[in-house]
Order: C-alpha cells, then sequence, then structure tokens
C-alpha cells in the first residue's frame, strides 16, 4: 500500500467515526429529551397529587368541623330534652295536684250541697219519722262529718297526720261525735193544746160525708213532695250532684262508721287510763 491509500482509507474511517459519532450524540439528545419530557409529566402528576391532597386536607377539615358543630348541636338539644322533660315532670305533678284537689272539693261542695238541701227543709213538711225523732236527733249531716268524705274516699291517712286533720276539721280524741253530743237544729214539735184537741160542746158536729174516717177513706192517700220539688238545687252545683252521686249516697253511712269507731276509740282511752293522770 502505498501513502494515498492509506491516506484514503483514514479519510473513511474518519467519516464513518464521525457519522458514528454524531449518530450516538443525536440520539443521546432524544433519549435526554425523552427523559426532560418524562420528568416533567412525572413532576406534572406529583404536583397534580399534591393538589389533590391539599383539595382533600381541606374538606377533611371542613368535615371534622362540622362534626363538631353536629355533635356540639347533639349535647344542646340533650340538654334541652332534659330540661323540657324536667318542665314536663314538674308541669304533670302539678296538674295532679290540682286534680286531686279539685276532686276534694267537688266531695266537699257534694257534702255542703247535701246539708244545705237537708236543713233547707221546713219542719212542716218533714215525715212524720223525720218529727218525732227531731228532738233527740238532728235531721241533717254533721259538716265536720261530710268533710271526711274526701279524706276517706283518697285513702286517709295514719298516724299523727291523721289525728290532726281531724282534729282541724272538728273531732277530738276525747269527745265522740253521737248526736246526743250535737245540738239539735230542729227544735222539736210540741204537741197542740189540750183545749183544741177535745171537741166542744158548742161546736157543731159535722155532717157523716164529711167526718174524718170517710173523708180519709175517700180522699186518695196524700205524700209530702220530694226535696228536689220544695227546694231546687242550685246551678253551681247541679254538675256536681249529677258527678258525685255516687259518694253523696254513701255519706251518711260513711258518718256512721266513723261515730262507731271513734265511740269505741273514746271507750279504749277510758279503760287504759291510768290513775292521776288527768290531761
Amino acid at each position: 500500500m502505498d501513502r494515498e491509500e492509506i491516506l484514503i482509507l483514514l479519510d473513511t474511517q474518519w467519516k464513518y467515526f464521525n457519522e458514528a459519532l454524531d449518530r450516538i450524540q443525536r440520539q443521546s439528545t432524544e433519549s435526554i429529551k425523552d427523559a426532560d419530557k418524562k420528568i416533567n409529566g412525572v413532576i406534572t402528576s406529583l404536583e397534580y397529587t399534591q393538589s389533590r391532597l391539599d383539595e382533600s386536607l381541606s374538606d377533611l377539615a371542613s368535615v371534622v368541623e362540622e362534626k363538631n358543630e353536629a355533635l356540639n348541636k347533639i349535647r344542646y338539644l340533650t340538654e334541652e330534652n332534659k330540661n323540657l322533660r324536667t318542665q314536663l315532670t314538674g308541669i304533670t305533678e302539678r296538674l295532679n295536684y290540682l286534680d286531686d284537689q279539685g276532686r276534694r272539693n267537688n266531695l266537699r261542695f257534694e257534702c255542703v250541697h247535701r246539708v244545705w238541701k237537708i236543713n233547707s227543709k221546713r219542719p212542716a213538711e218533714m215525715l212524720p219519722s223525720e218529727t218525732e225523732d227531731s228532738s233527740r236527733e238532728p235531721t241533717s249531716i254533721s259538716m265536720r262529718t261530710c268533710a271526711l268524705a274526701p279524706w276517706r274516699e283518697l285513702g286517709g291517712g295514719t298516724g299523727k297526720d291523721k289525728g290532726r286533720r281531724r282534729q282541724h276539721l272538728g273531732h277530738h280524741s276525747s269527745t265522740s261525735i253521737s248526736p246526743t253530743h250535737r245540738p239539735s237544729r230542729t227544735p222539736p214539735i210540741s204537741p197542740p193544746p189540750s183545749h183544741l184537741t177535745q171537741p166542744s160542746s158548742h161546736t157543731t158536729p159535722l155532717p157523716a160525708h164529711l167526718t174524718p174516717t170517710t173523708a180519709s177513706s175517700r180522699l186518695p192517700p196524700t205524700t209530702p213532695p220530694r226535696l228536689s220539688q220544695r227546694m231546687p238545687p242550685s246551678p253551681l252545683t247541679l254538675p256536681i250532684a249529677r258527678v258525685w252521686a255516687g259518694v253523696a249516697s254513701g255519706a251518711q253511712e260513711r258518718s256512721c262508721d266513723v261515730e262507731q269507731r271513734d265511740q269505741a276509740n273514746t271507750n279504749t282511752r277510758a279503760v287504759k287510763k291510768k290513775p292521776g293522770y288527768d290531761k
């Protein structure tokens, strides 16, 4: 090989080398660009993820605040519910107390109404059985006995409270409420004078058809009018009388029971009384 051929060969190899170097440089540049693009994409995705995380954190904070507000509202409503329940309990107790007082007042009004009706009867309109016993026993129910009706209907009580109520209503442990201790409200009816009952010699005898025997046999038997016809009930106490008619019908029986019980208690105290103890 001569010198020219060697130069041509070296020139050709140099060209190949330059072409290969250029190709490698272009490939490296393209790969670097692709890597930059990928890195930029990753950075963009990371930034998007970071923004989403920030939004999620803000949403979570708002949710936590709403949860705290809801819990505070629940606590407030719970306290309000307790207060309303307490007020409702107080109102219920007040209503029960007023209902109880109403029942007691109705019973007292009914007893007063019965006493008023019985006391309003005139002596001339009373039955013979009532007029005969008027000097021994009053024709009306004792107000003190009628006042015990609400306590007996509601269960009454025992011990000191019961004794205080009875003493407040007029009953005493050492005094019986039998008819002998109570003054008669109706004066006894005395018989007519003898000069009015005996026949007079100056009077003209009645005809046969007007004699007492024939007149009483011909006329229909007369009965005294009812109490409701003689004295109409008051319009204020009429609804009470309708509601508590059953309680009023047993007032006389309750008064008899109270009298017997107090008489027995008085007898028991008289037996157990120690000598030298006077109170």
